[in-house]
């Protein structure tokens, strides 16, 4: 993991726009005197600053949603692209981040 900071920079041009929020699943082991904690599941949530409000929108529930208009739905389908393109570059293990909505 590595730190995401155009969510904080006000910073207003693609693909500075885009970020990325991941989700980890972690169980109590059972293994050894430690019981250490298990990963089970990594999710890669694309994320999208809203400008002006700088609101971090979650990219797939936001095109999910059939009140967003249709400029803002090709911008997050943009920032989808570029950002599953970077995340997913070097085929991380275990990582599932959910499918491309439709345009």
């Amino acid at each position: 993991m590595w730190g995401l900071g155009n969510q904080l920079s006000n910073q207003t041009q693609a693909p500075r726009t885009d970020g990325l929020t991941v989700v980890v699943t972690a169980e109590p082991g059972v293994r050894g005197p430690e019981h250490r904690w298990v990963v089970s599941g990594i999710e890669a949530v694309p994320t999208w600053v809203d400008r002006p409000s700088f609101r971090i929108l979650p990219v797939v529930p936001a095109l999910a949603d059939p009140a967003t208009e249709a400029g803002l739905r090709a911008d997050l389908l943009a920032s989808y692209d570029r950002t599953i393109a970077v995340a997913l570059a070097e085929r991380p293990v275990g990582v599932t981040v959910a499918p491309r909505p439709a345009g």
